[in-house]
């Protein structure tokens, strides 16, 4: 009897673990497609940077693409996401150094576009 409670417990646990999964991948596609939506909020910010819709779109599309990594890097807990994120914020260049090569340049191609210099690859001032 002790074992088919236990059993039932596992069960349970295993089920209430991949509806657990199941809900943070939903949630990741919801904030996805929100980063994504040319009417959406992150193309609002975005529009405080540039008004050329083409370069908005490779902002939210690496917004996207660093939050994916993001919610991978802290297995989908909010807290150590928050945590990376102001991590980020009190030292935007080890963030964007920490990104993959392939984010590292659609950065660059973002803010060269936009005339900027990028978080981590500043030239020494002479």
């Amino acid at each position: 009897m002790h074992f088919l409670s236990m059993l039932a417990c596992l069960t349970f646990l295993s089920t209430a673990a991949i509806a657990a999964e199941d809900a943070t991948e939903s949630a990741r596609k919801q904030t996805e497609a929100l980063l994504l939506d040319p009417s959406g909020p992150a193309t609002e910010q975005a529009k405080k940077i540039t008004s050329d819709p083409a370069e908005q779109q490779k902002i939210n599309a690496l917004a996207a693409d660093v939050f994916n990594k993001l919610v991978e890097q802290s297995n989908g807990d909010p807290d150590k996401m928050m945590q990376m994120v102001d991590a980020a914020r009190r030292d935007p260049a080890s963030f964007a150094n920490s990104f993959t090569p392939e984010q590292r340049k659609q950065l660059e191609s973002i803010t060269s576009s936009l005339g900027a210099v990028s978080p981590g690859s500043e030239k020494p001032q002479r």
